[in-house]
């Protein structure tokens, strides 16, 4: 739209400004060039004949001219914006692309059945997934990862995604060769399948709840395996076959096909949580917002 105002862009990114106070907060805001942000007004305000904004100490804020501009327009940009973000929220206007990174497993167990569905409700949308057998970790140039370990920063969101109850598993004929061990402390003695070098369980009571685990009431079992595969399905696959036992995800074990016999039922590992990770934004895309919410509420 050509006026004496130039682009309707041009005065939103002047409001912008004004709101946040400085061009270095409206250009992280927009994601456009501080030099561009400056460029452009220095162009509106030369079409218009006016100074609209004049710095004061390290901030900046608008003249008289520029007050009154921004109170005219503030509300009009804000109409605006609600009726967009209306129509973008209908199911048929849902586009964009997501870069989804998820441990291989996981996709298989969980995430894969979300993708697919979501796809199925939002056919504009497109997904490029990249699964890993590795611990997956948000640095990379994907939106969104999944992983079993909070990441401490103020860049990332991180939201709950499931609690992974993990138990000892193993063999039938495992056991018949090499008995079933009835304490904690006879784990060490057994052949072990894990994805890493050295694993360090701790058990508590059933019969103890697991505030009663975080004071200390814990029985403790230092591992160093036999046999080390960086693929859970891998692992399970091997303690199937005989070679040991190993801890696995009690949601990877199908309880329905597999012959695997959980041990030391009568105590419990304590739960680790699952993660969705993703960039702090003030503004998330929306098919981004809707997926997340697609696998919280998958539980």
């Amino acid at each position: 739209m050509n006026s004496i105002f130039g682009s309707l862009d041009d005065l939103y990114l002047f409001c912008q400004v004004v709101d946040a106070g400085s061009l270095q907060q409206a250009s992280k805001r927009l994601s456009v060039a501080q030099s561009s942000v400056s460029r452009r007004l220095s162009l509106l305000e030369q079409r218009l004949g006016i100074r609209l904004l004049e710095r004061k100490g390290r901030t900046l804020t608008p003249t008289e001219s520029g007050s009154q501009l921004f109170d005219y327009l503030r509300n009009d940009l804000q109409h605006a914006n609600e009726v967009v973000e209306h129509l973008l929220s209908t199911e048929q206007q849902v586009q964009g692309n997501l870069r989804l990174l998820v441990p291989f497993t996981l996709y298989q167990t969980k995430v894969g059945a979300v993708v697919e569905q979501f796809m199925a409700k939002y056919p504009k949308v497109t997904i490029d997934v990249k699964l890993t057998l590795e611990e997956a970790y948000p640095e990379s140039d994907r939106e969104l990862v999944i992983n079993f370990h909070p990441i401490r920063r103020t860049d990332l969101i991180a939201r709950p995604y499931f609690l992974s109850q993990e138990q000892v598993f193993s063999s039938p004929e495992y056991l018949a060769k090499h008995g079933t061990p009835a304490k904690i402390s006879e784990l060490e003695a057994l052949n072990w399948v894990a994805t890493q070098h050295r694993l360090d369980l701790a058990f508590y009571d059933k019969k103890d709840d697991e505030a009663s685990a975080e004071k200390g009431k814990e029985t403790l079992a230092s591992i160093k395996p036999k046999m080390v595969i960086n693929d859970v399905k891998m692992v399970e696959r091997s303690v199937e076959s005989g070679l040991g036992v190993a801890v696995l995800p009690v949601h990877l074990v199908d309880t329905k096909t597999s012959t695997l016999i959980p041990l030391l039922t009568q105590f419990k590992m304590k739960p680790k949580q699952a993660y969705i990770l993703y960039r702090r934004r003030e503004y998330q895309p929306k098919v981004l917002s809707l997926f997340v919410e697609s696998l919280l509420n998958s539980g």
